[in-house]
């Protein structure tokens, strides 16, 4: 049973859900067979790894029947019998749980039995709460033609109900909600080919983006988002980001929850690009883009902040000298991180909260804590350590930490070559920095010309400030 679908769908049941499941079982009016309550009490007491040895069918069909010969037929045809109830039961809790999905049931309920005019009433009922609601994005667009499409196709329309069989609107609610899709395809395709250099041909765009110049496209905002998204791909001038930034705050309201999220991606990856090519002012704007999804409830992702996002976040703030409000935030989310990662995040944190503080000391016997984790973490550790050596003119420890650093990146096969450049880089410039008083052929001149072509090296807003201290 161990690989059955039985079995996944138990496992994605909370434990509220998985009681409830055994209650509507042992109700009569969903089931009169005694074997699947027993089957599902079996499966319960496993819940919720569901990896004993004892949900081989064998072992259910002894417990069962007293006998480990009774047919394998048997139990196969009770797991599908219950397979089926937990099925109607997730449909139920859908439906539970997501209003709109219920009145779209409702309304195939009230056509198949030719119940006009709750039908019809149904219609305008959902409709309404459409309009009402602020979202308005591809589901809001692909709901309102799905009602113009059933009322179409609705037969033996009643002659009082006939202004909902217009096909001139049906089409028009079709026709916005393919350029919402397409629109939203394209800007996310778009954001996959500026992250890994991917060639895409998008069909009917040019003509997406020419209908939607119409008026009738005006009134939502998200069509001009979307166009400004898709002309940052083509041109990638500062005004046209900050245009796409300010209707991004202004407007996010209109998306769904994972829309808010695919419209903040949009500003992230360009944002991220521009600073990898050393436009500095972007830096900024990543910061704020962290500020803005945390002040708004969108940093959680599944009840979790992911760790990437919680070291970015670390990172930023420390280049931007933000240290009150990063110990804020250490504060109030490091509770959300997942447990794997909680202890070295943690730690790791607190060593850039003190470097932040300039308590540089503190932020290395922090460091030595540090273990294990994927490569990200001794990378992290390393140039964090680095940085605290140069503060402390400890140019011993700093050089043999290079040493130690460059080593090591030369031999981690797991560790990408684009990585390593900027490791490489990072490490080639805090020597520079290190021999800069002592050369005279290593002026600030021409350290910052060094830096300001240089491409995503580590601790770039760092290293610009120790060049900006050289006499």
């Amino acid at each position: 049973m161990h690989k059955s679908k039985l079995i996944k769908l138990f496992s994605g049941l909370s434990r509220t859900e998985l009681l409830e499941f055994g209650r509507y079982l042992k109700a009569p009016v969903f089931n009169r067979d005694d074997n699947l309550v027993k089957l599902y009490e079996y499966i319960k007491k496993y819940y919720p790894d569901f990896k004993s040895e004892k949900l081989d069918k064998s072992y259910f069909l002894k417990k069962m029947t007293g006998s480990a010969s009774t047919k394998d037929r048997k139990i196969h045809d009770w797991m599908s019998d219950l397979t089926r109830k937990l099925e109607d039961y997730l449909i139920i809790v859908e439906t539970r749980n997501k209003p709109l999905t219920r009145d779209f049931v409702l309304l195939d309920a009230m056509k198949d039995r030719q119940i006009d005019e709750l039908f019809f009433k149904n219609i305008r009922s959902i409709r309404s709460k459409l309009d009402n609601s602020p979202e308005r994005d591809m589901f809001y667009y692909f709901n309102q033609w799905r009602l113009r499409h059933e009322a179409f196709f609705y037969s033996n329309t009643p002659q009082k109900y006939k202004e909902e069989k217009d096909i001139e609107k049906t089409m028009s609610e079709m026709d916005k909600f393919f350029c919402a899709v397409k629109l939203r395809y394209s800007a996310d395709m778009m954001t996959v080919e500026l992250s890994y250099s991917a060639d895409h041909n998008i069909a009917l765009l040019p003509e997406v983006l020419k209908e939607i110049r119409k008026p009738e496209y005006k009134k939502n905002k998200l069509f001009k988002i979307y166009e400004l998204a898709i002309d940052l791909f083509y041109d990638e001038k500062d005004e046209t980001y900050d245009k796409l930034e300010k209707l991004i705050y202004a407007h996010l309201h209109l998306g769904s929850q994972s829309e808010k999220h695919a419209l903040l991606n949009f500003l992230l990856t360009h944002a991220g690009k521009k600073l990898i090519e050393g436009r500095e002012r972007y830096r900024q704007k990543i910061f704020d883009w962290y500020v803005y999804k945390i002040n708004n409830e969108l940093i959680l992702e599944d009840g979790c902040i992911p760790a990437p996002h919680f070291l970015n976040v670390m990172y930023l703030a420390t280049a931007l000298h933000e240290v009150k409000w990063l110990e804020n935030f250490i504060s109030n989310y490091i509770q959300y991180l997942n447990d794997d990662v909680r202890e070295n995040t943690t730690l790791l944190a607190k060593a850039y909260l003190y470097f932040a503080k300039k308590e540089y000391k503190k932020s290395l016997r922090t460091l030595m804590q540090t273990r294990g984790g994927d490569f990200t973490y001794p990378l992290n550790v390393r140039t964090l350590s680095i940085q605290c050596y140069y503060e402390l003119k400890d140019i011993e420890l700093l050089t043999m930490e290079c040493n130690n650093f460059s080593r090591y990146i030369n031999r981690n096969e797991n560790i990408g070559d684009n990585i390593k450049k900027t490791v490489k880089d990072f490490i080639r410039f805090v020597r520079l920095l290190v021999e800069a008083p002592y050369k005279k052929d290593i002026t600030k001149e021409k350290l910052n010309e060094k830096l300001n072509k240089a491409k995503g090296v580590r601790s770039k807003s760092w290293l610009n400030e120790k060049v900006a201290e050289l006499k």
